[in-house]
Protein backbone atom coordinates (compact mmCIF):
# COMPACT_ATOMS: atom_id res chain seq x y z
CA UNK A 1 0.00 0.00 0.00
CA UNK A 2 1.26 3.52 -0.75
CA UNK A 3 2.61 5.61 2.09
CA UNK A 4 0.43 8.64 2.77
CA UNK A 5 1.63 12.08 3.76
CA UNK A 6 2.13 12.94 7.41
CA UNK A 7 -0.30 14.89 9.54
CA UNK A 8 0.93 18.36 8.65
CA UNK A 9 -0.05 20.21 5.51
CA UNK A 10 2.93 21.15 3.34
CA UNK A 11 3.69 24.59 1.95
CA UNK A 12 6.81 24.68 -0.20
CA UNK A 13 8.54 27.98 -0.96
CA UNK A 14 11.73 28.30 -3.00
CA UNK A 15 13.58 31.54 -2.22
CA UNK A 16 16.82 32.97 -3.53
CA UNK A 17 19.76 33.32 -1.18
CA UNK A 18 19.33 37.12 -1.09
CA UNK A 19 15.53 37.20 -1.24
CA UNK A 20 15.88 38.75 -4.67
CA UNK A 21 12.91 36.70 -5.75
CA UNK A 22 10.62 34.36 -3.94
CA UNK A 23 8.42 32.10 -6.02
CA UNK A 24 6.32 29.07 -5.12
CA UNK A 25 7.08 25.59 -6.29
CA UNK A 26 3.63 24.34 -7.09
CA UNK A 27 2.39 21.08 -5.69
CA UNK A 28 -1.24 20.71 -6.66
CA UNK A 29 -1.77 17.85 -4.25
CA UNK A 30 -1.04 20.15 -1.32
CA UNK A 31 -1.72 23.79 -2.06
CA UNK A 32 -3.11 26.00 -4.77
CA UNK A 33 -0.66 28.91 -5.05
CA UNK A 34 -1.04 32.38 -6.44
CA UNK A 35 1.89 34.80 -6.38
CA UNK A 36 1.49 38.55 -5.99
CA UNK A 37 3.36 41.50 -4.58
CA UNK A 38 5.97 43.70 -6.21
CA UNK A 39 9.62 44.38 -5.46
CA UNK A 40 10.23 47.43 -3.32
CA UNK A 41 13.13 49.56 -2.11
CA UNK A 42 13.95 49.86 1.56
CA UNK A 43 12.26 53.26 1.51
CA UNK A 44 8.98 51.72 0.33
CA UNK A 45 9.07 52.89 -3.30
CA UNK A 46 8.31 50.37 -5.99
CA UNK A 47 11.02 49.04 -8.27
CA UNK A 48 9.24 46.33 -10.20
CA UNK A 49 7.36 46.47 -13.48
CA UNK A 50 5.18 49.53 -13.48
CA UNK A 51 7.14 51.11 -10.62
CA UNK A 52 9.32 54.22 -10.87
CA UNK A 53 12.31 52.30 -12.14
CA UNK A 54 10.43 49.61 -14.06
CA UNK A 55 13.05 47.05 -13.03
CA UNK A 56 13.25 43.66 -14.66
CA UNK A 57 13.51 41.20 -11.77
CA UNK A 58 15.39 38.02 -12.68
CA UNK A 59 16.42 34.98 -10.71
CA UNK A 60 19.84 34.95 -9.03
CA UNK A 61 22.79 34.30 -11.29
CA UNK A 62 21.28 35.99 -14.34
CA UNK A 63 24.48 37.80 -15.34
CA UNK A 64 26.20 40.03 -12.79
CA UNK A 65 26.40 38.06 -9.60
CA UNK A 66 23.92 40.21 -7.69
CA UNK A 67 20.81 38.32 -8.70
CA UNK A 68 19.15 40.75 -11.11
CA UNK A 69 21.33 40.53 -14.21
CA UNK A 70 21.60 44.27 -14.87
CA UNK A 71 25.25 44.70 -13.95
CA UNK A 72 24.79 47.27 -11.20
CA UNK A 73 25.67 45.03 -8.28
CA UNK A 74 22.47 45.58 -6.32
CA UNK A 75 19.75 43.01 -5.71
CA UNK A 76 16.72 44.97 -6.86
CA UNK A 77 17.96 46.13 -10.24
CA UNK A 78 17.63 49.89 -9.58
CA UNK A 79 21.15 50.86 -8.62
CA UNK A 80 20.30 51.16 -4.95
CA UNK A 81 22.47 48.75 -2.88
CA UNK A 82 19.95 49.03 -0.01
CA UNK A 83 17.14 47.52 -2.09
CA UNK A 84 15.51 44.13 -1.75
CA UNK A 85 12.72 42.20 -3.35
CA UNK A 86 9.98 40.24 -1.67
CA UNK A 87 6.98 38.26 -2.72
CA UNK A 88 3.64 37.55 -1.13
CA UNK A 89 2.49 33.97 -1.62
CA UNK A 90 -1.20 33.12 -1.34
CA UNK A 91 -1.77 29.56 -0.22
CA UNK A 92 -5.17 27.92 -0.06
CA UNK A 93 -5.09 25.04 2.38
CA UNK A 94 -6.37 21.76 1.01
CA UNK A 95 -8.16 19.97 3.88
CA UNK A 96 -6.68 16.69 5.01
CA UNK A 97 -8.66 13.47 5.38
CA UNK A 98 -9.70 12.63 8.94
CA UNK A 99 -11.68 9.67 10.28
CA UNK A 100 -13.40 9.86 13.67
CA UNK A 101 -13.31 6.34 15.15
CA UNK A 102 -15.96 6.38 17.88
CA UNK A 103 -16.66 3.85 20.62
CA UNK A 104 -20.37 2.98 20.83
CA UNK A 105 -20.04 -0.04 23.10
CA UNK A 106 -22.65 -0.67 25.79
CA UNK A 107 -20.47 0.95 28.47
CA UNK A 108 -20.91 4.28 26.67
CA UNK A 109 -24.55 4.35 27.81
CA UNK A 110 -24.43 2.22 30.96
CA UNK A 111 -22.21 4.70 32.84
CA UNK A 112 -23.05 8.23 33.93
CA UNK A 113 -20.77 11.10 32.97
CA UNK A 114 -20.37 14.69 34.13
CA UNK A 115 -20.96 16.52 30.86
CA UNK A 116 -20.39 20.10 32.04
CA UNK A 117 -18.03 19.97 35.02
CA UNK A 118 -20.82 21.08 37.35
CA UNK A 119 -21.70 18.68 40.17
CA UNK A 120 -25.03 20.46 40.65
CA UNK A 121 -26.38 19.45 37.24
CA UNK A 122 -27.60 16.00 36.31
CA UNK A 123 -25.08 13.70 34.67
CA UNK A 124 -25.59 12.18 31.24
CA UNK A 125 -24.31 9.08 29.47
CA UNK A 126 -20.81 9.03 28.05
CA UNK A 127 -22.33 8.73 24.59
CA UNK A 128 -24.54 11.79 25.12
CA UNK A 129 -21.48 13.83 26.10
CA UNK A 130 -19.52 12.59 23.08
CA UNK A 131 -22.42 13.29 20.73
CA UNK A 132 -22.65 16.86 22.05
CA UNK A 133 -18.96 17.46 21.37
CA UNK A 134 -19.06 15.92 17.88
CA UNK A 135 -22.11 18.06 17.03
CA UNK A 136 -20.03 21.14 17.85
CA UNK A 137 -16.58 20.21 16.55
CA UNK A 138 -17.57 18.59 13.24
CA UNK A 139 -19.43 21.64 11.82
CA UNK A 140 -16.71 24.00 13.08
CA UNK A 141 -13.91 22.18 11.26
CA UNK A 142 -15.60 20.63 8.23
CA UNK A 143 -14.20 23.36 5.94
CA UNK A 144 -10.59 22.62 6.91
CA UNK A 145 -10.80 18.84 7.25
CA UNK A 146 -12.60 16.23 5.16
CA UNK A 147 -14.33 14.11 7.80
CA UNK A 148 -15.64 10.57 7.98
CA UNK A 149 -16.77 8.33 10.85
CA UNK A 150 -16.29 4.70 11.85
CA UNK A 151 -18.23 3.17 14.74
CA UNK A 152 -17.13 0.21 16.82
CA UNK A 153 -19.02 -1.99 17.25
CA UNK A 154 -21.50 -1.42 14.44
CA UNK A 155 -25.08 -0.25 14.88
CA UNK A 156 -26.24 -3.84 14.37
CA UNK A 157 -24.19 -5.21 17.29
CA UNK A 158 -26.10 -6.82 20.17
CA UNK A 159 -25.30 -8.09 23.64
CA UNK A 160 -25.14 -11.70 22.39
CA UNK A 161 -21.66 -13.22 22.29
CA UNK A 162 -21.92 -13.91 18.58
CA UNK A 163 -23.02 -10.36 17.72
CA UNK A 164 -21.18 -8.20 20.27
CA UNK A 165 -18.02 -7.63 18.21
CA UNK A 166 -19.58 -6.80 14.85
CA UNK A 167 -17.96 -4.02 12.81
CA UNK A 168 -19.11 -2.96 9.36
CA UNK A 169 -16.85 -3.65 6.38
CA UNK A 170 -17.00 0.02 5.40
CA UNK A 171 -17.16 3.30 7.29
CA UNK A 172 -20.57 4.48 8.48
CA UNK A 173 -19.77 7.77 6.70
CA UNK A 174 -17.04 8.00 4.09
CA UNK A 175 -14.56 10.86 4.18
CA UNK A 176 -15.88 13.82 2.21
CA UNK A 177 -16.10 17.59 2.16
CA UNK A 178 -18.69 19.43 4.30
CA UNK A 179 -19.63 16.16 5.96
CA UNK A 180 -20.76 17.22 9.45
CA UNK A 181 -24.50 16.82 8.78
CA UNK A 182 -24.00 13.35 7.31
CA UNK A 183 -21.96 12.27 10.33
CA UNK A 184 -24.53 13.50 12.84
CA UNK A 185 -27.31 11.78 10.90
CA UNK A 186 -25.44 8.45 10.83
CA UNK A 187 -24.42 8.11 14.49
CA UNK A 188 -26.85 7.29 17.32
CA UNK A 189 -28.72 10.23 18.85
CA UNK A 190 -27.46 11.77 22.07
CA UNK A 191 -30.49 10.39 23.91
CA UNK A 192 -30.11 6.86 22.55
CA UNK A 193 -29.54 4.36 25.36
CA UNK A 194 -29.93 1.25 23.22
CA UNK A 195 -26.25 0.85 22.37
CA UNK A 196 -24.90 -2.69 22.68
CA UNK A 197 -21.74 -4.61 22.08
CA UNK A 198 -18.14 -4.94 23.23
CA UNK A 199 -15.05 -2.90 22.25
CA UNK A 200 -13.58 -4.08 18.90
CA UNK A 201 -11.26 -1.08 18.60
CA UNK A 202 -8.73 -2.80 16.32
CA UNK A 203 -11.40 -3.53 13.72
CA UNK A 204 -12.59 0.10 13.83
CA UNK A 205 -9.05 1.44 13.35
CA UNK A 206 -8.36 -1.06 10.57
CA UNK A 207 -11.47 0.11 8.71
CA UNK A 208 -10.33 3.73 9.02
CA UNK A 209 -6.81 2.95 7.80
CA UNK A 210 -8.05 0.92 4.83
CA UNK A 211 -10.44 3.72 3.87
CA UNK A 212 -7.76 6.43 4.03
CA UNK A 213 -5.32 4.36 1.98
CA UNK A 214 -8.00 3.62 -0.62
CA UNK A 215 -8.71 7.34 -1.10
CA UNK A 216 -5.11 7.76 -2.32
CA UNK A 217 -5.47 11.46 -3.22
CA UNK A 218 -2.13 12.59 -1.82
CA UNK A 219 -3.65 14.54 1.06
CA UNK A 220 -2.41 14.20 4.63
CA UNK A 221 -4.53 11.86 6.75
CA UNK A 222 -5.24 11.27 10.42
CA UNK A 223 -7.39 9.21 12.77
CA UNK A 224 -9.07 10.46 15.95
CA UNK A 225 -9.92 7.58 18.29
CA UNK A 226 -12.41 8.23 21.10
CA UNK A 227 -13.04 5.38 23.55
CA UNK A 228 -14.01 4.73 27.16
CA UNK A 229 -11.84 1.67 27.75
CA UNK A 230 -9.40 -0.95 26.53
CA UNK A 231 -9.99 -3.05 23.43
CA UNK A 232 -11.24 -6.63 23.45
CA UNK A 233 -12.82 -8.78 20.69
CA UNK A 234 -9.54 -10.42 19.70
CA UNK A 235 -9.23 -13.41 17.41
CA UNK A 236 -9.60 -16.15 20.06
CA UNK A 237 -12.10 -18.91 19.24
CA UNK A 238 -13.17 -19.03 22.88
CA UNK A 239 -15.97 -16.47 23.15
CA UNK A 240 -15.47 -15.64 26.82
CA UNK A 241 -11.75 -15.19 26.26
CA UNK A 242 -12.48 -12.68 23.50
CA UNK A 243 -14.15 -10.39 26.04
CA UNK A 244 -11.84 -10.98 28.99
CA UNK A 245 -8.53 -10.57 27.10
CA UNK A 246 -7.01 -7.37 25.76
CA UNK A 247 -6.67 -7.38 21.98
CA UNK A 248 -2.91 -7.25 21.43
CA UNK A 249 -3.48 -6.66 17.72
CA UNK A 250 -4.61 -3.08 18.36
CA UNK A 251 -1.17 -1.60 19.12
CA UNK A 252 0.21 -3.42 16.07
CA UNK A 253 -2.45 -1.82 13.83
CA UNK A 254 -1.89 1.68 15.26
CA UNK A 255 1.90 1.38 15.02
CA UNK A 256 1.77 0.13 11.43
CA UNK A 257 -0.57 2.95 10.41
CA UNK A 258 1.85 5.58 11.64
CA UNK A 259 5.25 3.97 11.05
CA UNK A 260 4.58 2.49 7.61
CA UNK A 261 1.70 4.54 6.19
CA UNK A 262 2.23 7.94 7.80
CA UNK A 263 -1.26 7.99 9.35
CA UNK A 264 -1.18 9.25 12.95
CA UNK A 265 -3.78 8.31 15.56
CA UNK A 266 -4.90 10.79 18.22
CA UNK A 267 -6.19 8.94 21.29
CA UNK A 268 -8.95 10.39 23.49
CA UNK A 269 -10.08 8.53 26.60
CA UNK A 270 -13.45 9.12 28.29
CA UNK A 271 -13.48 8.52 32.06
CA UNK A 272 -10.70 5.94 31.84
CA UNK A 273 -10.18 3.70 34.88
CA UNK A 274 -6.98 2.11 36.17
CA UNK A 275 -8.36 -1.45 36.03
CA UNK A 276 -11.06 -3.21 34.02
CA UNK A 277 -12.63 -6.67 34.01
CA UNK A 278 -13.67 -6.82 30.32
CA UNK A 279 -10.92 -7.03 29.29
CA UNK A 280 -8.81 -7.80 32.35
CA UNK A 281 -6.14 -5.15 31.92
CA UNK A 282 -5.05 -1.61 32.79
CA UNK A 283 -6.91 0.70 30.37
CA UNK A 284 -4.87 3.82 31.17
CA UNK A 285 -1.59 2.06 30.48
CA UNK A 286 -2.98 0.60 27.26
CA UNK A 287 -4.18 3.99 25.97
CA UNK A 288 -0.86 5.61 26.87
CA UNK A 289 0.87 2.96 24.77
CA UNK A 290 -1.50 3.57 21.85
CA UNK A 291 -1.02 7.34 21.98
CA UNK A 292 2.75 6.98 21.70
CA UNK A 293 2.55 4.41 18.90
CA UNK A 294 0.06 6.65 17.09
CA UNK A 295 2.74 9.32 16.72
CA UNK A 296 0.87 12.30 18.19
CA UNK A 297 0.85 11.85 21.97
CA UNK A 298 -0.60 14.50 24.26
CA UNK A 299 2.30 16.41 25.79
CA UNK A 300 0.55 18.18 28.69
CA UNK A 301 0.06 16.29 31.93
CA UNK A 302 1.05 12.80 33.00
CA UNK A 303 -0.72 10.82 30.27
CA UNK A 304 0.11 10.49 26.58
CA UNK A 305 -3.56 10.18 25.64
CA UNK A 306 -6.08 13.01 25.98
CA UNK A 307 -7.73 12.22 29.31
CA UNK A 308 -11.32 13.50 29.57
CA UNK A 309 -12.87 13.09 33.01
CA UNK A 310 -15.85 15.32 32.19
CA UNK A 311 -17.53 16.93 29.21
CA UNK A 312 -15.49 20.12 29.46
CA UNK A 313 -12.24 18.19 29.15
CA UNK A 314 -13.70 16.13 26.31
CA UNK A 315 -14.62 19.29 24.41
CA UNK A 316 -11.17 20.76 25.02
CA UNK A 317 -9.46 17.58 23.85
CA UNK A 318 -11.36 17.24 20.58
CA UNK A 319 -11.14 20.95 19.88
CA UNK A 320 -7.38 20.91 20.47
CA UNK A 321 -6.92 17.92 18.20
CA UNK A 322 -9.10 19.45 15.47
CA UNK A 323 -7.10 22.66 15.67
CA UNK A 324 -3.85 20.71 15.50
CA UNK A 325 -5.07 18.91 12.39
CA UNK A 326 -6.27 22.13 10.77
CA UNK A 327 -3.65 24.64 11.94
CA UNK A 328 -0.27 22.97 11.45
CA UNK A 329 1.67 23.62 8.25
CA UNK A 330 5.10 22.59 7.03
CA UNK A 331 7.33 25.05 5.17
CA UNK A 332 10.43 23.85 3.38
CA UNK A 333 13.57 25.75 2.31
CA UNK A 334 13.33 28.67 4.71
CA UNK A 335 16.98 28.51 5.76
CA UNK A 336 18.01 31.93 7.03
CA UNK A 337 14.60 33.52 6.46
CA UNK A 338 12.28 32.01 9.07
CA UNK A 339 12.63 35.14 11.19
CA UNK A 340 11.68 37.35 8.23
CA UNK A 341 8.41 35.57 7.53
CA UNK A 342 4.91 36.67 8.46
CA UNK A 343 1.48 35.20 7.78
CA UNK A 344 -1.60 37.19 6.83
CA UNK A 345 -5.06 35.71 7.30
CA UNK A 346 -8.15 37.73 6.32
CA UNK A 347 -6.08 40.91 6.36
CA UNK A 348 -4.61 40.31 9.83
CA UNK A 349 -0.89 39.64 10.07
CA UNK A 350 0.56 37.22 12.60
CA UNK A 351 4.17 36.74 13.54
CA UNK A 352 6.12 34.07 15.45
CA UNK A 353 5.56 33.34 19.15
CA UNK A 354 7.62 31.19 21.49
CA UNK A 355 4.70 28.90 22.34
CA UNK A 356 0.94 28.73 21.88
CA UNK A 357 0.59 29.65 25.56
CA UNK A 358 2.24 32.98 24.78
CA UNK A 359 -0.44 34.30 22.47
CA UNK A 360 -1.75 34.45 18.91
CA UNK A 361 0.71 33.78 16.11
CA UNK A 362 2.63 30.74 15.01
CA UNK A 363 5.31 28.60 16.60
CA UNK A 364 8.21 27.68 14.32
CA UNK A 365 9.90 24.33 14.79
CA UNK A 366 12.79 23.00 12.71
CA UNK A 367 13.70 19.31 12.69
CA UNK A 368 16.80 19.71 10.56
CA UNK A 369 14.95 19.38 7.25
CA UNK A 370 11.52 20.98 7.46
CA UNK A 371 10.07 24.00 9.24
CA UNK A 372 6.74 23.37 10.95
CA UNK A 373 4.36 26.25 11.69
CA UNK A 374 1.73 25.69 14.36
CA UNK A 375 -0.85 28.48 14.33
CA UNK A 376 -2.07 29.38 17.81
CA UNK A 377 -5.13 30.85 19.47
CA UNK A 378 -6.63 33.68 17.37
CA UNK A 379 -4.33 32.83 14.46
CA UNK A 380 -5.70 29.29 14.38
CA UNK A 381 -9.28 30.55 14.71
CA UNK A 382 -8.67 32.96 11.85
CA UNK A 383 -7.18 30.18 9.70
CA UNK A 384 -10.21 27.98 10.32
CA UNK A 385 -12.64 30.84 9.66
CA UNK A 386 -10.77 31.64 6.43
CA UNK A 387 -11.08 27.98 5.41
CA UNK A 388 -7.31 27.70 5.31
CA UNK A 389 -6.62 30.70 3.07
CA UNK A 390 -3.48 32.61 4.04
CA UNK A 391 -0.64 34.64 2.59
CA UNK A 392 2.98 34.14 3.50
CA UNK A 393 5.30 37.12 3.05
CA UNK A 394 8.92 37.99 3.80
CA UNK A 395 10.32 41.23 5.13
CA UNK A 396 13.52 42.65 3.74
CA UNK A 397 16.63 41.22 5.42
CA UNK A 398 18.80 43.58 7.46
CA UNK A 399 21.42 45.51 5.48
CA UNK A 400 25.06 44.71 6.14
Amino acid sequence: MPKLNTVSHTLTLVCSSLLVACAPEQDASQFDFGVGGEPFDSDGTGTGPGGPDDADVRPPGAGDGDGDGDGDGDSAGDGDPDSCTTAQVSATLIPQNVVLVLDKSHSMVSNDFDHDGDAATASVTRWAALHEVVSTVAPAYEDVANLGVALFPSLSATSDFEQACLVEDALEVSVAEANAAAILAAIPAASDTGLYGATPTAAGITNAVDHLVAIDDGRPAAIILVTDGASNCGESEDMLERFETYDENLPVVVDDAFSNLGIPTYVVGIDIQEESAFPQTQPRARLNELAVLGGVPHTDGDDSFFDATDGVELTTALDQIAADVACTLQVEQLDGYAGLMNATINGETFGPVESCDEGSGYVIDFDGQTYTLEFCQLACEALVAAQGALEVGFACPPIG
